[in-house]
């Protein structure tokens, strides 16, 4: 991987990570269930085991891959410099939200 690509996606790559580190720190200290769902009330009305603060940084997963590839399956092979800036900032937005959801729901 050239260095450019590396200085691009590092950022990306950490925000993959981060969650799943920082899940792991805390696992210990969590109480063996967890909500993972609640009503318009904002009380909680689903429970799941405490490996479920591993769920949500999962998904993530296969979207960064998928997102970085899919460029090269696109059928009009648009490669003008403008639309990859602005495909990195759409890749950069969505893994941005995957990690404050899967951060808020550890946090929660």
């Amino acid at each position: 991987m050239e260095t450019n690509t590396l200085k691009r996606e590092l950022p990306l790559a950490l925000l993959l990570i981060i969650p799943f580190i920082y899940g792991a720190a805390i696992y210990g200290q969590l109480p063996e269930t967890i909500p993972t769902h609640f009503g318009l009330d904002g009380q909680p009305n689903g429970w799941m085991g405490k490996w479920a603060v591993f769920v949500v940084p999962a998904i993530n997963i296969p979207i960064y891959p998928l997102l970085y590839f899919i460029r090269r399956i696109d059928p009009k092979k648009m490669s003008d410099e403008a639309f990859n800036g602005l495909f990195y900032k759409i890749r950069v937005t969505i893994s941005a939200f995957l990690f404050i959801i899967a951060m808020v729901c550890i946090n929660a």
